[in-house]
């Protein structure tokens, strides 16, 4: 019972569906064994990721090295502050030596 004096199933009858490409079923998950990785690095002690979120594209761009799969290496840029960040994150010089790419 919620405070409806109704069953939360009772409530939600006249609710539409919504869109599944959003809100998937548990029957029809986005990938089969997707869940959650813990990762570490120099710049972190531990972070989580959902690794649902990691399309195609990425993954053949920064996580198809054969000596190393799976394992994302980068560079990390630091700012001064957000005078600094604002400054440089238009400069062409900038982004062409802080994308790898």
């Amino acid at each position: 019972m919620t405070v409806t004096g109704r069953t939360l199933a009772s409530n939600l009858e006249q609710v539409p569906d919504g869109d599944r490409e959003v809100i998937r079923s548990y029957a029809k998950p986005m990938l089969e064994a997707a869940g959650y990785v813990v990762m570490s690095g120099n710049i972190f002690d531990s972070a989580v990721m959902k690794i649902s979120v990691i399309d195609k594209d990425f993954r053949a761009r920064f996580l198809s090295n054969p000596e190393r799969p799976n394992v994302f290496e980068g560079k990390a840029i630091v700012f001064e502050g957000p005078e600094d960040y604002h400054h440089r994150i238009e400069d062409p010089r900038s982004a062409s030596r802080n994308n790898p790419s």
